[in-house]
């Protein structure tokens, strides 16, 4: 068992749409070649609007005290009537479900297995508009209660809604899926000096982001007919347009960046760079990638002086060598990403050979190498102890 984590065992290829129902996943699988397919393969799953959203809505308004308080009444009545949508969608989708588990795979009747898959393509229509209706009347009680003041920033809350919905959950290519203005947010850069750069941004990234969501409808409204003609013509042109526009995104995320880094100082600027690399390649610098075995390593209450400055010399070097087989890694995907296609039909699984193989298998190789070198600086003793203590992530 490595100390280190194991980018291998974490992540042998892309993570790929979540909520895809297993049963029906191979009868659909020709629309969930696209992150764009994610709401289809889902059946009909919108993101919904998060406390977290109304908060930073409510920050951009400039609300009052009274206003907040509305507005998070109404949120908490929004929450309770997606999870009766969610619910009910769940129990009419498990009844479709277990007609195919009551019916022998052996000798099923093909007519059977399409009108089900019609069906539940149907219901997850209905579910993706009730949610949908259900969104659009929070949004229009919040810009009912503005006043004539607060009205005028209702377009960078519209812009950044739909950046909230979109670039999470629909944008699956490196850089696509940033949102510059939450990179500042997160590592708190507020300065008035940034706002023609952010508004220019927010304007800018609107574009794509307005013809993503104009494909997630109609993908959704179609879908029934879709099935039912087994129109892969059509399906490829959604996809193709899904692409460009992820492109688009990818060349403003980029362009913007740059222009918005070079109005910091050095220091902000140094932090705003690594917070949009690690969004930009989560795969690579996110989260689950952190390397916290020498952190709790130094937490052995039984270390020598030895065996500390043994570890602390270990690490730098291994932070060296992370580092570049990390931008090796990140540069391989980009490049990948830079001309990917979804309506090709290719997903991006990477076979021995392809550059972003050979550079995650790079990465896994120095994991190899420095937990055996970390291993022989420890007695057996600490090694088990090591592996029972948790590890804390931000180390």
């Amino acid at each position: 068992m490595s100390l280190l984590s194991d980018a291998g065992r974490r992540w042998s290829f892309d993570p790929w749409p979540r909520r895809v129902l297993g049963l029906l996943c191979a009868l659909i699988a020709i629309l969930t070649a696209t992150p764009l397919a994610r709401a289809q393969g889902g059946f009909g799953e919108l993101p919904s609007v998060s406390r977290d959203n109304v908060e930073s809505y409510a920050r951009m308004l400039g609300l009052r005290e009274d206003q907040q308080e509305a507005v998070f009444l109404l949120h908490e009545g929004y929450e309770q009537a997606i999870a009766r949508a969610r619910g009910e969608w769940r129990d009419r989708s498990n009844e479709i479900v277990r007609q195919f588990e009551n019916t022998d795979s052996d000798h099923m009747d093909p007519r059977f297995m399409q009108e089900r898959v019609e069906k539940m393509a149907t219901l997850g229509v209905e579910y993706f508009h009730r949610l949908l209706d259900l969104q659009e009347g929070l949004f229009g009680d919040m810009r009912a209660m503005l006043d004539e003041e607060q009205a005028a920033h209702w377009a960078r809350v519209e812009r950044k809604r739909r950046r909230d919905l979109v670039l999470e959950e629909f944008m699956d290519l490196s850089w696509s899926q940033v949102d510059l203005v939450d990179s500042l947010e997160s590592i708190g850069i507020e300065d008035d000096g940034l706002m023609e750069a952010v508004t220019r941004y927010e304007i800018d990234a609107d574009r794509p982001l307005r013809r993503i969501y104009a494909l997630i409808l109609e993908g959704i409204d179609e879908m029934p007919e879709l099935m039912a003609r087994r129109d892969e013509a059509r399906i490829r042109e959604i996809q193709g347009k899904a692409s460009e526009a992820m492109k688009e995104m990818r060349a403003i995320n980029k362009r913007h960046a740059r222009l918005i880094a070079v109005l910091l100082a050095p220091a902000d600027r140094a932090r705003f760079e690594a917070e949009v690399r690690d969004r930009a390649f989560p795969m690579v610098f996110g989260p689950m990638m952190s390397q916290p075995a020498f952190e709790v390593a130094f937490g052995l209450d039984d270390l020598t002086t030895e065996q500390r400055e043994a570890i602390d010399a270990l690490r730098g070097r291994y932070r060296e060598e992370l580092a570049r087989v990390n931008a090796a890694w990140a540069a391989a995907i980009d490049e990948r990403d830079e001309t990917f296609d979804f309506s090709t039909g290719e997903r991006r699984f990477e076979s021995p050979g392809t550059p972003v193989f050979e550079a995650r298998e790079a990465r896994m190789a120095v994991d190899r190498d420095f937990d055996g070198r970390l291993r022989a600086i420890l007695t057996g003793e600490q090694i088990e102890r090591l592996r029972d203590r948790p590890a804390n992530p931000g180390g």
